[in-house]
C-alpha cells in the first residue's frame, strides 16, 4: 500500500456531528465538526455550493477582483456582496491537501483551501469540467449534506442593513419547493411539472429529468431529501432500468476516485479472521446493488468466508474478480466470483445464478493478510487502486 495511508489499525473515527445550528450559532466551532482534510470532499461541496457555472464565475470574479484591490490601488473595490463575503469566509476556513500527477507520474501535494481552490477552478475550463464530471462523489453524503447546509445558514443569515442580494443556488428552498426547484434544473418542462405534494408523481418526474444521467442522480440524491430505494421503487421496468444505468455510472465513476484510504472500517461477518474494508472497499459495498437495499455487503461476505480454508493461509495477498454477464432474453443477471491471479485456474470459483450488482463485466478487489496484533492476523479488503 502507499505511504499515504493511515496506520493500518487507526480505527479513529470522526465525532458525531451535532444538530445543524441556527445561523447565529458560532460557525467557526461547527464547521470542523463536518470538515476533514479531503480532497474528495472539497470537490463535492463546490458542486454543491457553487453550481451552476454562471454563480462559480460570478463568485470567482468577485473575490478576486476584492484581492487585487487589497494589493494595487489601480483596481477599484466592488460593492460589498455580503453573502459572497461570508461564503468566502467560510470556504477560506476549509484546508486541504490536493494531490495531482506529474508529467512523469510524481505525486504532487499542495496544501490550499476549497476558497483558493474554487477561484482557480473557476477560470479553467478543463479543470471545471472535470470538477463537474466529479459531481457529488467520494464523500459520505453526512458530511456533504451537513458542511452544505452549515455554510447556507451562516451565508443566508439576515441582519438588520443587510442588502436584499440574492446568491443563486443558496437558498432556492426560499423560493420555491425543493422538489419544484430540482425538476426545473433538471429540465422538465412547466405543464408537466407534479404537484409537490404528489410524491409519487414527484419520483417519476425525477426518473424521466435523471434518465441515464450520473451527474443529475448526484445532484437529486444530495440536493433533496429523496433516497435511491425511493427512486429505485419507483416507476417501471424501463425507468428503474434507465436509472440503474444511472447508478452504475456513478459508482464506476467514484470508485476511480479513492486512492489510498482514511479509515479502516470494520466488517463484521462469520470469519475466522477479522476483517477491515478501506474507505473504497466499503463505498462499493455500500452502493454496490442494484435493487431497493443497495448494498454489496454480500461480496465481503463470500471473500471473508473462504479465509477458514487452509490453502489461503498460503495466499496472503489475493485477487478477487467478481464477473457480471448482463441479463439477457429468458436468462437472469448473473455472476461468477474467482480468486486467483491466473483465470483459467483459480484457487476459487463460485458461480451465482442471480446478482443484483451493479456493474457489468470485471471488478477485482485485493484481500492482504496483515499482522493486526503479534501472532494474529486480519483480511484487508481493498479496491485496486487503494494499493
Amino acid at each position: 500500500m502507499n505511504g499515504n495511508q493511515l496506520s493500518l489499525f487507526d480505527f479513529s473515527h470522526s465525532p458525531v456531528p451535532e444538530p445543524m445550528p441556527s445561523p447565529s450559532e458560532d460557525i467557526n466551532r461547527f464547521l470542523p465538526q463536518y470538515w476533514s482534510n479531503s480532497q474528495d470532499l472539497a470537490f463535492c461541496v463546490v458542486n454543491v455550493l457553487l453550481y451552476p457555472n454562471e454563480l462559480l464565475f460570478e463568485f470567482g470574479r468577485y473575490i478576486k477582483t476584492c484581492r487585487l484591490s487589497d494589493v494595487s490601488d489601480e483596481v477599484a473595490r466592488p460593492s460589498p456582496h455580503k453573502r459572497f463575503d461570508r461564503l468566502a469566509e467560510c470556504l477560506g476556513k476549509l484546508k486541504f491537501s490536493r494531490f495531482d500527477r506529474g508529467d512523469k507520474g510524481e505525486l504532487i501535494r499542495t496544501e490550499t483551501t476549497v476558497l483558493d481552490f474554487a477561484i482557480d477552478v473557476s477560470f479553467d475550463e478543463k479543470e471545471l469540467r472535470d470538477l463537474r464530471a466529479f459531481a457529488v462523489a467520494g464523500a459520505s453524503t453526512q458530511a456533504v449534506g451537513g458542511l452544505a447546509e452549515a455554510i447556507r445558514n451562516y451565508v443566508e443569515e439576515t441582519q438588520v442593513g443587510d442588502e436584499d442580494e440574492h446568491l443563486p443556488g443558496l437558498n432556492e428552498g426560499q423560493v420555491c419547493h425543493l422538489y419544484i426547484a430540482m425538476l426545473r434544473r433538471l429540465g422538465i418542462p412547466e405543464e408537466a411539472m407534479p404537484h409537490p405534494d404528489d410524491k409519487d408523481a414527484v419520483l417519476k418526474s425525477m426518473l424521466d429529468g435523471i434518465d441515464e444521467n450520473e451527474i443529475k442522480l448526484n445532484w437529486v440524491l444530495s440536493e433533496t431529501d429523496l433516497t435511491k430505494a425511493e427512486l429505485l421503487a419507483a416507476g417501471g421496468p424501463t425507468e428503474r432500468k434507465r436509472f440503474r444505468t444511472a447508478l452504475a455510472k456513478n459508482l464506476s465513476h467514484t470508485l476511480g476516485h479513492f486512492h489510498g484510504t482514511e479509515e479502516w472500517h470494520r466488517h463484521r461477518c462469520f470469519s475466522p479472521l477479522p476483517i477491515l474494508l478501506t474507505d473504497g472497499a466499503l463505498y462499493l459495498a455500500e452502493n454496490g446493488g442494484g435493487s431497493v437495499a443497495g448494498s454489496a455487503f454480500w461480496l465481503m461476505d463470500a471473500i471473508a468466508s473462504y479465509q477458514g480454508e487452509k490453502k489461503y493461509a498460503r495466499h496472503l495477498f489475493q485477487i478477487w474478480r467478481l464477473i457480471v454477464t448482463p441479463e439477457t432474453e429468458g436468462k437472469s443477471r448473473s455472476a461468477v466470483l474467482l480468486c486467483g491471479d491466473k483465470l483459467e485456474k483459480p484457487i476459487a470459483r463460485q458461480e451465482i445464478e442471480f446478482t443484483d450488482f451493479l456493474l457489468d463485466g470485471e471488478t477485482m478487489l485485493y484481500a492482504s493478510r496483515e499482522e493486526h496484533q503479534p501472532g494474529q492476523k486480519c483480511l484487508i479488503i481493498l479496491l485496486p487502486s487503494e494499493y
